[in-house]
């Protein structure tokens, strides 16, 4: 908890009010940020209790009259079921021309980060903490085995489960294509580091860089619950009527026979040589459900 805590005022509160005094602080102001941030409603409570915590500290010992904190107003209870894409905006997203991709993203890393969300399915934070190790050139996969948790660092998948994800042609293209340009090549370095170009990539850069994207997508999001999840959400409704569930299961890490998982200790090589079976075939599968126009390697990836 106090982990949680920690991770809301480094990377909300203190980012936006960290240079303010205590006592120039409003409910106004409050209210405006929080309904700006692009989170769940769950978490903006969350992020607004850490929030009282502090000004009440401050109005406990005299630091302030009173915590404007009080008076704001918390965001709704009623959770919102995330929205999924339509396979015209996936198109609009991913064209197939590159330009329009990289202006669309803002540069091949994120470019090739948000395909393999869309392509592949896998968390996010399961997305920040992929290494250069995990990445498997000669069978077109990644290895998905750890996660970043809420307090910044890395620690297993949110079931525990290790699991290999195929690639399609278009991603692994622009994941080799990063490759050349990534400023550490390392194989415990992060694919997609922070904007540092070291360590992990914190929690609020992919649904900045998605509320870039869509509007320079010209995607509407009006009364829409358009998150960075979606694109597993989408993976998943969008596959789930072309692939057996147990290969759909295995590609995103949903399970619903827990002992079966709890007596399953493959090893990745195994893995990797199963999911080789089909590896071209799923590949080919998630690129025609997907972005049906993109289906031959006609692209020039070489520009950030």
């Amino acid at each position: 908890m106090a982990a949680m805590r920690r991770a809301h005022l480094d990377n909300y509160i203190c980012k936006r009010f960290g240079q303010y005094r205590l006592e120039d602080l409003n409910p106004v102001q409050i209210e405006n940020w929080l309904v700006a941030l692009p989170l769940a409603n769950q978490t903006k409570r969350h992020i607004l209790y850490t929030l009282r915590i502090v000004l009440r500290e401050a109005e406990r010992e005299g630091v302030i009259a009173r915590s404007p904190a009080e008076q704001v107003e918390p965001v709704a209870r009623n959770h919102k079921p995330r929205d999924v894409f339509t396979k015209a905006e996936l198109q609009q997203l991913f064209p197939a021309d590159d330009a329009r991709l990289f202006e669309i993203w803002g540069s091949l890393k994120y470019a090739a980060a948000f395909l393999i969300l869309a392509s592949t399915g896998i968390r996010s934070g399961e997305l920040r903490a992929l290494r250069w190790s995990a990445l498997l050139q000669d069978a077109n996969v990644l290895v998905v085995e750890n996660g970043v948790k809420s307090d910044g660092t890395i620690g297993p998948t949110k079931t525990g489960k290790v699991r290999v994800v195929p690639l399609t042609g278009r991603a692994a293209a622009l994941l080799s294509a990063w490759r050349s340009n990534a400023p550490d090549l390392e194989p415990e370095a992060p694919i997609f580091p922070g904007r540092s170009g070291k360590g992990v990539m914190d929690r609020v850069t992919l649904p900045s860089r998605l509320t870039a994207a869509l509007s320079r997508a010209e995607i509407a999001t009006n009364g829409r619950n358009v998150v960075v999840h979606s694109f597993r959400h989408t993976f998943n409704t969008l596959m789930r009527p072309v692939l057996p569930l147990t290969v759909l299961q295995g590609i995103t890490g949903h399970s619903t026979d827990a002992m079966t998982n709890h007596y399953d200790h493959p090893t990745i090589s195994v893995m990797v040589k199963d999911l080789g079976k089909q590896r071209e075939s799923l590949a080919g599968a998630i690129t025609d459900r997907l972005f049906p126009t993109d289906d031959t390697p006609q692209h020039d990836i070489s520009r950030d």
